[in-house]
This record gives C-alpha cells, structure tokens and sequence, in this order.
C-alpha cells in the first residue's frame, strides 16, 4: 500500500511556508535540472527521439524559465495585499494574505513527460505545498530520470514521486489519501476506474522512417483525404530550421479505435457515449476536492488554444471560490457544458 501520511504530518509542521524555503528549493530544483541536462536529453530521445534542440523548446527550457521567473516574483506574490475597509469600520486596515494548500497530486502525460510535471511543480513549491508526483508509465527513460532527480534533491517527506501504472496506483492513492485538491486532466471514465463503463475514443498509431534530404518542406501536414490511410506526418528536423542534416525522420500518424490497453487521444461522442457520459459527470459533481480540465476529463474535442484558453479561464474562477470560501467548481464552464457538452 502507498503511504503518503508522512507528506501531510511535514507540510503540518509548518517547514514549507517560509519564503526562504520556497525560493531555497526553487533554487534546488534548478541546479538539479542543469545537473542532469545531459541525461534528461537522452531519456527523452530514447523515449520520444526528440533531439536536444527539441527538447530545449518543448521541454527543459520552458522549465527552467518557469523556475527563473517564479524565483524572481516569489517575493511579490508572497506579499499581504492591501484592501479597504468600509466606513463601518473606519478606521481600520485589512489584508489579504495568501496561505498554501496543503498536499497536492501532479500527474504527468507522455506526451510532454518533463515539463508538464515539474512546470505545475514550480507552482506548488511556490505557494508553499507539498507535492506528490506521478511520471508516465508510458515514457520510461524520462520517468527514471524524474526519479533520479526527485529523490536526490529532495525530503521524500516533502515531494515523493510515485511509480507504477497509473490505472492502478492513482486510484489507490486517492482512496487511501485525501489530497487537498486535484485537477484532474486525464480520461474522466479512467478516473472512476470505468465504474459504468468505457466511454469511446480513438486513437492514434505511429510509422517512422527515414529519408534522404527533405520530405515535405514542413513540420506538420495534415491529410484529409479518405483514400489516404495515415492523417498527419510530422517531419521533425523543421522544428530546428538552423540545423543542417543530410538526413531526416518523419512520424506518420494513423487514427483508429482505441483498445483497452491503448492511450486515447479524442471523445467520440456517440450517443451511447453521452448517456454514460452523464452518469460520470453527475458522479464527479459529487466530489469536493477534485477538478476535471481539459478534452479528456470533460470528454470534449477541443483543439489546445481552446484546452489552454479555457484553463486559463478556469483558474481565476476557481481562485475566486477559493479565496471567498465558496464552492469550488468541478467542470469548466459549467453553466455553457449543461446545456451543450
């Protein structure tokens, strides 16, 4: 069984609050992240074969940047805000002062296997959480680096990282533990471990090869022709256009009915899929501590400037709950989603 009481007994200790400790870990992380740079890049190649340069754009810079820009206004959001008062109470003064949460859960797709774990990561160590991490199981060599990293630089008592197939640990350490809050971005059915069953979804294979010079002058092209089998080939070396290379691998992407064992990738939205989709969402509604982002946890087909649009949005309605001691909201954009979701 996971034990995870001992996070909760360090963060009641009161060690995370400090703004010298904050920014002391913040620090920690980051010389850790150069420390292993090297080895970040071959995991990532050997799971995703995505070059250094790559891996810079999409995974460790943004990190790192994220970290340089929490260490620099670390300070400015720790700070009370003043409000005023009405003339009822003249002639006092009133803050805002912005307390930490208590032990939250991250859980990282394999898609963006670094950044989209640590990235959410700054932020917990920024606002003074404690943190347990779930890698992907489906990106191995990044998910042991991860590993590496976490444990080498930090109290088990403070961040933990959890291995495993997510389909059973997850569950487990929801069960067993009550997190403080959790946004929840992966498949909503897969969260309820397919209590009413499995919603439809389709999913996507790939095909690589290799070529000589310049396949298709682009990164991406999509194919909507039903005569042609695959619907997208992505050329990888024009991510990096100051790059030379004689050679160049390109990924064709294939579409198709998502198995059991099989990551899905967009709803389908039948009508039998929307009837469970219901008995899911009213299920969800129930719980107090959990909110459900993103195309997979609504069960929309979003493109990502909508995705991230919409989470964006989402944050400030749910730190305004938060803040008034109101409910906190479960789904985005309910109120729209009642009527058209």
């Amino acid at each position: 069984m996971i034990q995870l009481q001992s996070i909760k007994g360090f963060y009641n200790t009161g060690a995370t609050i400090s703004y010298d400790f904050r920014k002391t870990q913040l620090h920690a992380l980051e010389n850790a992240i150069k420390k292993y740079e090297d080895e970040i890049n071959a995991a990532l190649y050997a799971d995703l074969k995505k070059s250094k340069e790559e891996t810079w754009v999409t995974e460790t810079g943004l990190l790192l940047g994220e970290i340089k820009y929490a260490i620099k206004n670390l300070h400015k959001w720790m700070k009370p805000k003043k409000v005023s008062t009405g003339l009822a109470t003249f002639p006092s003064s009133a803050k805002i002062y912005h307390d930490s949460l208590g032990v939250v859960l991250i859980i990282a797709p394999w898609n963006y296997p670094l950044q989209l774990l640590l990235i959410p990561l700054v932020g917990a160590i920024s606002a003074g959480n404690c943190s347990v991490l779930k890698p992907s199981e489906m990106a191995l060599a990044t998910e042991k680096i991860i590993v590496k990293i976490i444990e080498e630089t930090f109290d088990a008592n403070y961040i933990k990282v959890i291995t495993g197939n997510g389909a059973e640990v997850v569950p487990e350490m929801i069960n067993t533990f009550r997190f403080d809050h959790i946004f929840y971005t992966g498949a909503i059915d897969a969260f309820f471990n397919y209590e009413f069953g499995r919603l439809g979804y389709r999913t996507v294979t790939f095909e690589s090869s290799v070529h000589n010079g310049d396949f298709q002058g682009v990164a991406q092209m999509n194919y909507c022709d039903e005569n042609i089998p695959y619907t997208r080939i992505t050329e990888h070396k024009h991510f990096t256009p100051w790059e030379q290379h004689e050679k160049t691998i390109i990924f064709k992407e294939y579409s198709k009915e998502t198995g059991a064992d099989e990551i899905p990738y967009y709803p389908k939205r039948l009508k039998q899929d929307m009837d469970l989709l219901h008995r899911y969402r009213e299920k969800a509604t129930s719980l107090k501590n959990v909110s459900f982002l993103g195309r997979l946890a609504t069960y929309r087909y979003m493109d990502m400037h909508h995705v991230i649009g919409e989470a964006l949005d989402f944050s400030e309605i749910f730190l305004a709950a938060f803040l008034s001691k109101k409910i906190l909201p479960v789904f985005p954009n309910t109120e729209k989603q009642e009527i058209n979701f």
